[in-house]
Parts: structure tokens; C-alpha cells; sequence
């Protein structure tokens, strides 16, 4: 499903997945190995991460930049009644077809 949705949002990006990098540790441990084995040096995360599971501490010891997201849902015309925030991107793509993308960069409101 992920690749169908990255398709139908147009999204290049290539995707790498964890199991094909064979890199060891535990939680933010594991989490910095994967991030230093693709070449990357900032790790994307929600707020809530930070109180959850996330050690901010380790990886600064790693050298790897936290930029934390404050997510606010997009709003975009839905087809009955008022808007609905934070529903699935099925619900986005079947409201908005091919400007899904610029809605969720928010280029469309």
C-alpha cells in the first residue's frame, strides 16, 4: 500500500527499507545506525516522540540533528458536510486526486 499511495501522490523519493540494511541496536540506537547507513544526518520526527520513546540526548552524541514536527492537518474540500481533519489518504486522494501532493505541502487549501 505504501508504494501505491507514494505513486499516486507522485512522490520520487526512493524507499529503503530497514531489513535490507542489516544494522544492529535497539530503539534510538537502532534508529541512528539506520540514519548514518542511508548517508543522512537529520532524523524527522513527530513532538510526541520526545515523550514517548526518542533519546534527543543520543543522537546529539551521534551527531544527528532532530528536527521535531508540529503536524497540522491540511484543510481540503471533502464532499459531505463540514471538514473532517486527520482522516487517512484515501480520504485525501478520493477528495483531491492529482493536487493531493500540493495539499499536503501546502500549496492548495
Amino acid at each position: 500500500m505504501l508504494q501505491f499511495f507514494v505513486n499516486a501522490l507522485g512522490i520520487q523519493t526512493p524507499i529503503r527499507y530497514s531489513s535490507e540494511l542489516n544494522v544492529p541496536g535497539v530503539a534510538t540506537e537502532r534508529l541512528a545506525n539506520l540514519i548514518k547507513a542511508v548517508g543522512g544526518d537529520t532524523y524527522l520526527s513527530g513532538a510526541y516522540a520526545l515523550e514517548a520513546y526518542l533519546d534527543a540526548d543520543l543522537l546529539e552524541r551521534e551527531d544527528i540533528g532532530l528536527d521535531l514536527q508540529e503536524w497540522h492537518a491540511p484543510t481540503y474540500p471533502q464532499l459531505h458536510g463540514e471538514f473532517v481533519a486527520d482522516l487517512s489518504i484515501v480520504d485525501l486522494l478520493m477528495n483531491c486526486g492529482p493536487e493531493s501532493l500540493g495539499v499536503l505541502c501546502g500549496q492548495l487549501t
